[in-house]
């Protein structure tokens, strides 16, 4: 599969399928970073592709080459200030919000948190894709 990443229109949030592949817009008003992450039907994350574009709060990006039935999620990069509310943490894989459709439920486990177990001001690093459906 080819992906080629243009900006993309913030027009309709979540992944909507194109002629050509699939736009992405996301609402976030304090990421610095949105990445779409693509992964096989084994779960494998294949594809971490950051959102170029940006409109307000709107992070979008059309990538082409995404079919029907592309397991995908999210990644948000930000600030880590939870004195202010922020708990950015790229390492949790996070839902579309608008998606469709999703392959299960997640499996609850401490990785899921932002924050270090025991340790509610410190991120924690642990991937939790593996707890995460798509």
């Amino acid at each position: 599969m080819s992906l080629r990443v243009t900006p993309g229109s913030p027009a309709a949030l979540g992944l909507r399928l194109t002629a050509t592949g699939a736009n992405i817009a996301v609402l976030s008003a304090h990421a610095e970073r949105i990445e779409l992450c693509l992964f096989d039907e084994d779960g494998r994350e294949t594809a971490r592709l950051p959102l170029p574009g940006r409109t307000g709060d709107i992070r979008h990006a059309h990538v082409d080459g995404i079919e029907e039935g592309q397991l995908y999620a999210l990644r948000a990069h930000g600030p880590w200030d939870p004195a202010a509310g922020h708990r950015f943490n790229a390492a949790k894989l996070l839902l579309d919000p608008w998606a469709l459709a999703f392959t299960g439920e997640p499996r609850w486990d401490e990785a899921l948190c932002a924050h270090a177990p025991g340790e509610p001001l410190t991120p924690d690093p642990r991937d939790s894709a593996p707890l995460m459906p798509r």
